[in-house]
């Protein structure tokens, strides 16, 4: 059985991939090494560290804030209508 992410990306989200995306955005938002261990709960920083958190290159960061931006924007104006 294919399932919804295979369908509309051709390949399968793991558990382990949404953790790694997880990590990466929370790390390239801000958020201290410390603190994204111990919402994975790693025994250690160093496997948040190296296994988890990649490196994001200022273009997609900038997109990313752009994107941010904008669902912020459609929320607060969604927000406004009710």
């Amino acid at each position: 059985m294919v399932g919804l992410t295979e369908t509309l990306l051709g390949f399968a989200v793991t558990l382990h991939m949404s953790r790694r995306g997880f990590a990466t955005l929370a790390h390239a938002s801000g958020g201290t090494l410390r603190d994204i261990q111990e919402q994975l709960r790693h025994a250690s920083a160093a496997t948040t560290a190296n296994v988890y958190v990649q490196s994001v290159p200022e273009s997609v960061r900038q997109t990313v804030e752009k994107v941010d931006r904008a669902l912020r924007k459609r929320a607060k104006a969604a927000k406004e209508k009710v």
